[in-house]
């Protein structure tokens, strides 16, 4: 019997944009310490608040190579049009998509923002799973799912799972049929062509949720596909299966349509982080962004 519980999970949709930049990035570029001294003389030049570090497991590798591991993909503009006015109309009909109906809009201009703590770290109070290496596939939609889930459990029900990344990649959305449909039928591919966590959070209430230790990930070699390999002959028996999930739109769409200012925006996100777990945040990754180290990230490159 699949379990059932109620889990609010919250995507913000965000697109980060960049400005000018002065650092020539193509799909040749090789990251090497080089570049990262010309990241760092550039954002200590232009004022940026981050600092830029050769990642290990980056050295030597080319943009191109690097570019697999975004596998983010945007949410077509017919439905995040679709999102808006479902969202701004805030009541069902029977023409509505089913996965818009998965999804509550969360209120910033309803909420109870005058306790939110000076300081709060979900580190300090368990809140989140130790980190998890999606090696070299465009799977970074399917790690947010799982780390969002397991924060949301833990919060929610004082459990501590770890999901299975491999079982939420492999249900991921069939994009050429989608696109060819006109964006009304998903179904399932597990071809490693990139995800989106809006659909792989609705997934979660179709499929539910296995544990890494029923699916563990297996992704780390660079195949076009995910490999269904189940450890268990009982695995359905395991599945956890959430109810719901908390919406918050991006920055500009929430002042634009619905008047919350730019202070309710950021409160919303920590109260979110307070009451429900982590947020899983979908953005667009410039090319520095793999040079990335400290401090608050601020774009410099053109978005790849």
């Amino acid at each position: 019997m699949m379990k059932k519980t109620t889990i609010l999970i919250v995507i913000s949709l965000v697109i980060l944009s960049a400005f000018a930049f002065a650092i020539n990035f193509n799909s040749s570029t090789v990251y090497n310490q080089q570049l990262i001294d010309q990241l760092n003389a550039y954002n200590a030049s232009h004022n940026l608040p981050w600092k830029a570090a050769l990642n290990p497991t980056f050295k030597d590798k080319t943009l191109a190579e690097l570019k697999v591991l975004d596998g983010g993909r945007k949410i077509p503009n017919k439905i995040q049009q679709e999102i808006i006015e479902f969202q701004k109309n805030r009541h069902l009909t029977t023409s509505d998509n089913a996965i818009m109906a998965y999804y509550t809009l969360f209120d910033p201009t309803v909420m109870n923002d005058s306790s939110l703590p000076e300081n709060y770290d979900l580190r300090d109070v368990n809140g989140v799973t130790p980190i998890k290496d999606q090696g070299w596939h465009g799977t970074c939609w399917a790690f947010s799912t799982a780390e969002t889930m397991e924060s949301a459990m833990i919060k929610q029900l004082g459990t501590t799972p770890i999901v299975s990344t491999q079982y939420i990649a492999y249900h991921d959305i069939d994009w050429n049929l989608a696109a060819a449909s006109g964006w009304w039928d998903i179904e399932d591919s597990n071809y490693d062509g990139g995800g989106s966590q809006y659909f792989s959070f609705y997934n979660a209430t179709r499929y539910g949720l296995a544990p890494a230790s029923d699916f563990p990930y297996n992704a780390y070699e660079n195949t076009p596909w995910i490999s269904w390999d189940p450890q268990t002959p009982d695995w359905k028996d395991h599945l956890v299966k959430p109810t719901g999930a908390l919406l918050l739109l991006g920055a500009a769409a929430e002042k634009n349509y619905f008047g919350v200012t730019y202070d309710q925006y950021i409160n919303a996100i920590k109260t979110m982080i307070k009451d429900y777990g982590s947020v899983s945040v979908a953005y667009m990754v410039p090319a520095d962004f793999f040079g990335y180290e400290s401090g608050v990230y601020v774009p410099a490159t053109p978005i790849t």
